[in-house]
């Protein structure tokens, strides 16, 4: 029955346990890979504002028995008594949207601003603990869950600290009545560290699975993720900083298919965002402008491959799982920056300039011959929609079959006496023909222009009637149960 018993009120760690999709990821693989993310950039943000000697943060992984640690040697989580009563260390681990990042002027630029992190992990393990060092001191808590949420085992106990040195050391298992058997998925970790490295340049990042151990560092920062063998152009590697927002492009031309990653305070947010657009109509606009060109844009990029990052205070992320940034003031800085940064570039590199634009002369003149193409043929294979013009269209190589739709085949053969004996044995109601002579095109290697040009290609394209690239319609195709291909010995 549907009464008011029915508005049913979550506790926070009831929320965070049954609705873990609001927070990280409905799948629960990449849920429990983002909830370390989460403890990572904590030391990440941290790091770009305590630069420490020998900075580093080790990740520790037991398959075996599913405990997962994060330690690092910067100032150490803040403990004490907070005015409403709760001590800090508590809050940054139980309460919801507690952090030390909304305060203006804590940290310059933050990944980890909503304040969940730490407290979806808590909320979701089967055990916690935390010990941070800090002051002179040592500080120690753990907390264990339940169906409704975590609770402290016992209240923050503090001692004289044996060392100096200051830092944060987090260990938890993963509750199973949450993620199940899921575990961390090592590959993408270590994707995700690979990429950290590069934006927390100088930091030691110690990755240790069941003993084995492996480090990633950068000693240059972004340039260092440039390796492409295609290389057309030097390395192009610029910074540009306004009031609100700071940018910095690593961007490389190159002879093959280029990638361009965007990040946001040192994180990978897929979807871009306003920044990457003001990235892409830079780019376009900035080098037609020196070129005294046309190009179209994606032309452009297909030559690029590189890094768009930027750093903001505040952080409009799209959501947790942080795949797009919102900021608007990061479009206006990354446009100046990728104008200023190409304009250079061609400047002091004149001679590789003229190279790098000769390339894109010839990405973008057979990209639009194969539009063109593709134009031309989608033009000629909509006329085979049009059941009054099926017969004047269709290969002079095809023998139809009467019947056309799901219970009908064509058969693909090479040669005239393949072609014989398949007549002649056929059902002409649901059975058609198609006879090839001599070899087909190598697709794989030939461009989409000459694809589409190829006589067989194209008679073959008309014969089934479904279509080519956007314009392709399952529903439409006239012969549809199997192919077969049948070779003259």
């Amino acid at each position: 029955m549907y009464n008011e018993n029915s508005i049913v009120t979550l506790s926070q760690g009831e929320a965070f346990r049954k609705k873990i999709g609001m927070y990280l990821s409905a799948n629960l693989q990449e849920a429990i890979n983002l909830g370390l993310r989460e403890l990572i950039v904590n030391v990440q943000d941290e790091y770009e504002q305590y630069k420490p000697k020998n900075p580093e943060v080790i990740i520790k992984l037991d398959t075996k028995n599913r405990i997962i640690s994060v330690t690092d040697n910067m100032r150490g989580i803040p403990v004490g008594i907070r005015d409403d009563g709760i001590n800090s260390l508590t809050a940054a681990f139980l309460l919801s949207h507690s952090g030390g990042k909304h305060e203006e002027g804590a940290y310059s630029s933050a990944i980890g601003c909503n304040g969940i992190g730490n407290k979806c992990v808590c909320h979701t393990a089967e055990k916690l603990k935390v010990i941070v060092n800090r002051d002179n001191k040592k500080y120690t808590q753990e907390f264990t869950s339940t169906d409704k949420g975590a609770t402290p085992l016992y209240d923050v106990k503090e001692e004289k600290s044996t060392t100096k040195e200051t830092g944060t050391y987090i260990e938890y298992i993963p509750d199973k009545r949450v993620y199940g058997d899921i575990f961390i998925d090592i590959e993408s970790l270590e994707n995700m560290l690979t990429e950290m490295a590069y934006f927390a340049r100088g930091l030691k990042i110690v990755l240790i699975v069941d003993k084995v151990e492996k480090t990633f560092y950068s000693k240059n920062g972004l340039v260092d993720a440039l390796d492409s063998k295609d290389a057309v152009s030097k390395k192009i590697s610029y910074t540009y900083e306004a009031e609100d927002c700071k940018v910095e492009l690593a961007l490389q031309f190159i002879n093959g298919k280029g990638e361009i990653k965007s990040f946001a305070n040192g994180l990978n947010v897929k979807d871009g965002g306003a920044f990457m657009t003001g990235f892409k109509n830079s780019v376009t606009k900035t080098i037609n402008a020196l070129s005294k060109q046309n190009f179209v844009g994606e032309n452009i990029r297909k030559c690029l491959t590189g890094i768009v990052s930027v750093k903001v205070k505040s952080p409009q992320f799209s959501n947790q799982m942080k795949t797009e940034l919102a900021n608007p003031e990061a479009r206006k800085a990354t446009s100046t920056a990728t104008s200023n940064a190409l304009k250079e570039y061609a400047k002091n590199e004149a001679e590789n300039f003229e190279k790098v634009i000769n390339l894109i002369t010839k990405y973008d003149k057979a990209e639009k011959m194969a539009e063109n193409a593709r134009k031309s043929f989608l033009a000629s294979n909509s006329e085979i929609t049009k059941e009054s013009k099926k017969k004047a269209v269709l290969p002079k190589v095809l023998i139809d079959c009467q019947e056309h739709g799901k219970n009908s085949t064509l058969y693909i053969v090479e040669g005239e006496s393949a072609a014989g004996n398949i007549i002649n044995c056929r059902n002409p109601f649901y059975q058609a023909i198609y006879q090839l002579r001599g070899k087909i095109l190598n697709v794989l290697k030939a461009s989409d222009d000459k694809a589409l040009k190829s006589e067989v290609l194209e008679g073959l394209h008309k014969a089934l009637g479904c279509g080519y690239g956007d314009s392709f319609n399952s529903t439409k195709l006239r012969l549809e149960v199997s192919f077969n291909m049948c070779v003259s010995q």
